[in-house]
């Protein structure tokens, strides 16, 4: 809607609209009273503050939206981090693993090692025996 007003004394007299009335006839020009442009001027300032609310209001979604992706490359980044740590952790697990592997291996050679050197020495004792009994008969020979 157009309107155009005239400062007619004290008041604004509108002269130019394109509102019709309710038989078709283009409506004329109405007096406006101090009262009306008051109330005009008043939601104008509403509307101004309005204006500025939304404003502020954007700017806040604006900022908040920043935060947000901030928060959210942060996230990820812990996210990356996690994993990495999840990785190693499961490398330090295999890697222990072939480690107790390798010790069990090197228990059971001590063992087998051990039992060896036990039969060795039961056979050196025995040779030793042996041997008392040889030289016992042999000392029942003359030459």
């Amino acid at each position: 809607m157009a309107t155009i007003f005239i400062k007619d004394g004290g008041d604004f007299r509108r002269v130019v609209t394109n509102i019709r009335t309710a038989s078709g006839e283009r409506a004329v020009g109405t007096m406006l009273t101090r009262r009306a442009v008051d109330a005009i001027q008043t939601t104008s300032n509403v509307v101004g503050e309005v204006n500025h609310l939304s404003h502020s209001i954007v700017t806040t979604i604006q900022e908040q939206d920043v935060a947000v992706g901030e928060i959210a490359r942060s996230v990820s980044g812990a996210n990356d981090g996690a994993r990495d740590v999840a990785r190693n952790v499961a490398e330090s697990a295999s890697a222990l693993t072939e480690v107790a592997e390798s010790i069990t291996k090197v228990n059971q050679a001590v063992s087998e090692t051990a039992h060896g050197i036990n039969q060795a020495n039961e056979s050196a004792n025995e040779l030793d025996q042996l041997a008392s009994t040889l030289s016992a008969i042999v000392k029942q020979f003359r030459i």
